[in-house]
Parts: C-alpha cells; sequence; structure tokens
C-alpha cells in the first residue's frame, strides 16, 4: 500500500470530518493523551481519501457513534504504532484498518448497536459477525492486507470472534488469502507479512477495547482507568506491552 495506490484527495469538497478530528485535539477526551500529534494528521490524511469514502459515508449514516469511535480508534492505534516504531507504510496501514474495522456495523441492526441493555443471544451473534462482514465488503484487492487486520480485531480476546479453530483463524479463509498471494510471494515473504498483521491486528485490538471501555456507550458510562486495565488484563490475549502502552493514554 503506497501513495501510487492510495491518492490522497486533500481538495476534495467532503474532507471526511476534518471538524472531528479538530474537535478531538482542541477538546481532548481524558482516554485520547496522544503521544505523537501526528497521529491525528495522518488520519485527517486518511479521512480524506475518495477510496474510503464509499464505505465511511455508509457506516456514518448508519450509526454515527460507530463512525467517530472508529475515528478515535485509528487515532489511538496509530499512535501505539508510532509508540512500537512502525514504518510508515505500516502507520498508513494501521490507520486504515481503525477507520474501517467496524464497518461491517452496517449491516447490524441500528436498534441493536443503539440497545440500552445486553443483547440477546440472537443480538450478539448479529454483533459478533460484524468482522466477518466487515472483510467481505472489502473485496477490492486494494483492501488485502487490511480487510485481515479487521477480521481479526477481535481474535486477541478470551472469546475471540469470528473466525475459530487455532490462532483464532478459519482455516478456509486463510488458505483462500494464502492462494491469492501464493504466485507473488515467497514462503518467506509470506511469514513476514503475516507476522506485521498479527502485529498490528494486536495493536488495532487493544485500542479498540480500550476506546470501547473508556467512552461513554448506549449500555454504560466510561470505565475508569483502574477499570480499564483490570479488564484488558483479564481479556486482552495479545502482547502485554500493548496494555501497558494504551494506558498510559488515559488522563485519570
Amino acid at each position: 500500500m503506497n501513495e501510487e495506490t492510495f491518492r490522497h484527495n486533500a481538495d476534495s469538497e467532503d474532507a471526511r470530518e476534518p471538524s472531528f478530528i479538530d474537535r478531538l485535539k482542541k477538546d481532548v477526551p481524558e482516554h485520547m493523551k496522544v503521544g505523537n500529534i501526528e497521529s491525528y494528521e495522518i488520519v485527517a490524511g486518511l479521512l480524506s481519501r475518495e477510496e474510503l469514502h464509499e464505505y465511511l459515508d455508509v457506516l456514518k449514516e448508519h450509526h454515527y457513534d460507530s463512525f467517530e469511535h472508529s475515528i478515535r480508534d485509528a487515532v489511538l492505534a496509530v499512535d501505539l504504532g508510532f509508540e512500537n516504531d512502525i514504518s510508515e507504510e505500516e502507520l498508513e496501514l494501521l490507520g486504515i484498518a481503525g477507520l474501517l474495522h467496524d464497518l461491517g456495523k452496517q449491516k447490524v441492526e441500528s436498534d441493536i448497536l443503539n440497545k440500552p441493555a445486553k443483547p440477546s443471544e440472537e443480538e450478539l451473534a448479529a454483533l459478533d459477525d460484524h468482522p466477518r462482514i466487515g472483510f467481505r465488503l472489502l473485496s477490492d484487492p486494494l483492501f488485502e492486507n487490511v480487510k485481515n487486520i479487521v477480521v481479526g480485531h477481535h481474535e486477541w480476546q478470551k472469546r475471540p470472534y469470528p473466525r475459530e479453530g487455532e490462532d483464532g483463524r478459519d482455516e478456509i479463509e486463510r488458505r483462500e488469502n494464502v492462494r491469492s498471494q501464493e504466485d507473488r510471494r515467497s514462503r518467506t515473504d509470506r511469514r513476514e507479512v503475516d507476522e506485521t498483521i498479527q502485529r498490528l491486528t494486536q495493536i488495532l485490538a487493544v485500542a479498540d477495547i480500550y476506546e470501547s471501555l473508556a467512552s461513554k456507550r448506549a449500555y454504560k458510562e466510561p470505565l475508569t482507568k483502574d477499570e480499564i486495565e483490570k479488564i484488558l488484563r483479564a481479556e486482552f490475549t495479545g502482547d502485554p506491552q500493548y496494555i501497558i502502552q494504551v494506558l498510559r493514554r488515559h488522563g485519570g
């Protein structure tokens, strides 16, 4: 994914909510004490890209809270990426995946998303399928790596979903992804790509859990830093250093 692949459209009339980014920077939520101001600038730039408009517009129209949550997630994930010295290309990939990680929620009824109570088993099943739906919606080859982060962002927790099996990977989808890359990459190259995707998915996963716990939702008030840490240590199954890092973003 590079500048030739994703063309920056800074002159677009619809700059994808720059005012929301500006509000985040000016009126910083207690849990958004980012370490690198460039995290905001990278996400603001991504929000102005035509290639993302068709996806973000639908999510924004269907459930605005999920749209704003996705922007906050993207900023937090990119900021964690800076702290872990990932490359510029990986920062961009992480930012795009952060913006699109809840894309599949456009297929979940808004009544379920806005329900001020615990979802029923049927509703929970619908919610749990949103990463897989997002994966399928991102069918453009442009998003080959993005969609593999999107589908895995709930797989680094004690109750992983939507895929099952070792490492939380559905073998059918895994074989399909490998086949699509087989002619272009050696086995070593694929392993390096898989390791990168796994690392970026863990970063997005911890940012997503953290942001969800720290923000007000239809069914809950924001949790305290201590409450968030307790849940993260009990539920997040990725690298524990990411828990320490994301908690630094909390001002409480």
